[in-house]
């Protein structure tokens, strides 16, 4: 049963270096950071110790630097950090781990900013909360940190694993961030920020401890000996030009670390030989006046790393490497493209002029010589009106469609709507079809794949993404679209706002295959059939998600020489009709029984079969 314990959460400070905190919680979602914060009484002890939820501090080789108090309100965990070291502005990097159905979840806990109101601290949960009165006594120091955990964590445990410091030169206009260690995270709501800031641009209050510096700042140092830059870290610090990163010993940046920076020119990584992970954002939601672009420094090209149009923008970064072996920038074929390798390249740019486009399977570079295409970029086509007809060069390597490869957001779009006669043809190469990789917001010419016009060949696909083919109206109406064994997983939404005419499952075994069961209101608007061939195997689990989504009217199983079971499904009263067709079909359902969850009301057979003996 679940309680709330507003007024009860236990509170311990912890002093020793790894110690077990009883705490109590309602259950949550387990997301990482909170929309909405409710503070925690941390005055109040529990009347019922012993039952809550255990939280483990683990300060590690910190100990003496800080001490944490611990506390669970509605299954938030709220850390409140006291620090012991003669150094100022410092800054915990706290981590967190759980177990939950068996595996280990990891997350960052967020730093947070607050109101000091009669010693207390009242957490800044939105915009509002700043005002005029309020701005001296808003306050972002890394004293607070929060992280949600889901009903039936077990394990919870937060762990210091860095030591930071911050300090800032009003007259330089300099940041520069020391210590060892993991960074903290942060993050932001938008909003005026300073309500007596005399800049045009305003600002937005943030839980870094350097916001109230974020209109001034210009020039960002991060020391040596850091080793993960925190979430959020420098965002919209809309004057700063320049981030140089000293550590060697770099591995992580965090997501969304630059985003909305208007006057960047240069990130300085050229030190960081052991960075591994960038996260989304981290540089590809630049603010930049347009034709502007930020040079980033790095020691080598690290294609694994850097993925355009997820952690960096082409069209708004240019990369510089100390070691340039196998980069190469090549534009041909109404095409921009990079190689990493000396061998394959990526198309990161369309420089054409619409009409009827063709990706190329080969680019070249001033020498002549030639680079296999492998892949394109994310948003390659997105918003271009111009263009009537999207198809592959033959022989394409390239097996995946990207986030918003050809997407529009809505269909008065002024940046571009999709043309009613647009018409794309698909390689049948393609194995991973990624969020909005095709979202028209209309019924378009049509989406073909393979020889067949009537039939699009998806039997190589092995993922469909989240809206993957998003709002395409009556394109696939009256086509058969065709799966395989091939097919790991389709998220619910992958053919949203869609009417289609048949799901063909062909043999194979789909033992392994996941279709996601609804969630919220996202499904195809209607699918006339789903069939699955003679020789289809292990797809009983396919049916019950699919019956989820409310819009599939037929279920057809296919058995030798032609032989057809038909299932025609009624969601309001949750009956199914059974029909069968063929001769080698010899059992049937018996009217009032149960077939996935829905009741047979009513038999026919074409052929002669037993009726009662399914």
């Amino acid at each position: 049963m679940k309680k709330n314990y507003y007024a009860k959460v236990l509170a311990l400070t912890v002093a020793a270096s790894m110690v077990s905190v009883p705490a109590f919680a309602e259950e949550g979602d387990g997301t990482a950071v909170a929309a909405s914060v409710k503070n925690a009484d941390t005055s109040l002890a529990s009347e019922e110790e012993g039952k809550g939820t255990e939280v483990t501090i683990d300060k590690g080789e910190y100990a003496d630097l800080v001490d944490i108090t611990a506390s669970v309100v509605d299954s938030q965990v709220r850390l409140d950090v006291a620090y012991h070291t003669e150094q100022e502005n410092p800054m915990a990097g706290i981590y967190y781990t759980y177990e939950l159905d068996g595996e280990t979840v990891e997350g960052r806990a967020i730093a947070q900013s607050y109101i000091k109101n009669d010693g207390n601290k009242d957490l800044i949960t939105a915009a509002d909360q700043v005002t005029t009165d309020t701005w001296a006594d808003a306050t972002a120091d890394c004293t607070i940190y929060l992280f949600n955990i889901p009903e039936g964590a077990t394990n919870i445990v937060a762990k210091v694993e860095g030591m930071t410091y911050w300090s800032y030169d009003k007259d330089t206009k300099a940041l520069e961030i020391t210590g060892e260690g993991k960074m903290a995270s942060f993050t932001t709501i938008s909003g005026t920020g300073n309500p007596d800031s005399t800049d045009e641009k305003g600002s937005q209050w943030a839980t870094f401890p350097w916001w109230k510096q974020q209109l001034e700042i210009e020039t960002v140092t991060v020391g040596d000996g850091i080793t993960t830059i925190g979430s959020q870290a420098f965002r919209k610090l809309i004057h700063m030009k320049t981030l140089t990163v000293n550590p060697a010993d770099l591995e992580t940046i965090y997501n969304t670390v630059c985003m909305n920076n208007e006057s960047l020119e240069t990130v300085d990584l050229s030190k960081c030989e052991k960075l591994t992970e960038v996260g989304d954002g981290a540089f590809s939601s630049l603010s930049l006046p347009s034709g502007n672009k930020c040079t980033l420094k790095l020691p080598k090209p690290a294609p694994d790393v850097w993925v355009n149009g997820v952690n960096y923008n082409y069209n708004s970064v240019i990369f510089s490497y100390t070691n340039a072996e196998g980069y190469q920038e090549m534009e041909n074929n109404d095409f921009k493209a990079v190689s990493f390798d000396g061998e394959t390249c990526e198309i990161v740019e369309y420089i054409g002029d619409g009409g009827e486009v063709v990706v190329p399977a080969k680019m070249t570079d001033t020498s002549r010589k030639e680079y296999t295409v492998t892949s394109v970029t994310a948003s390659l086509f997105a918003y271009k009106s111009e263009i009537t007809k999207v198809s592959f060069e033959e022989g394409t390597a390239i097996t995946e469609l990207p986030a918003s490869f050809l997407a529009f957001k809505t269909t008065d779009n002024s940046s571009g709507v999709a043309d009613e006669t647009l018409v794309i043809n698909l390689p049948a190469t393609i194995k991973k079809f990624n969020d909005e990789a095709v979202r028209t917001y209309k019924t378009i010419g049509g989406i073909t794949s393979g020889e067949n016009a009537d039939i699009v060949d998806f039997t190589n696909a092995e993922e469909f993404a989240a809206q993957s083919m998003d709002c395409l109206g009556d394109t696939f109406k009256a086509k058969t679209l065709a799966f395989s064994g091939n097919l790991k997983s389709m998220a619910y939404s992958a053919f949203r706002a869609s009417n289609i005419g048949t799901f063909l499952f062909k043999e194979g075994n789909y033992e392994n295959t996941e279709i996601g069961v609804k969630v919220e209101n996202r499904a195809p608007s209607s699918i006339g059939i789903v069939e699955f061939e003679n020789g289809a195997a292990n797809y009983n689990e396919m049916v019950d998600s699919l019956l989820t989504w409310n819009c599939v009217k037929k279920f057809v199983f296919d058995g030798a020489d032609g032989a057809k079971e038909t299932y025609t499904v009624n969601y309001t009263d949750k009956t199914v009709t059974w029909v069968t067709t063929g001769t080698d079909i010899t059992t049937a359902p018996t009217v009032g029984d149960t077939w996935h969850g829905f009741t047979v009301s009513a038999v026919e057979a074409e052929k002669e079969v037993t009726i009662g003996s399914w």
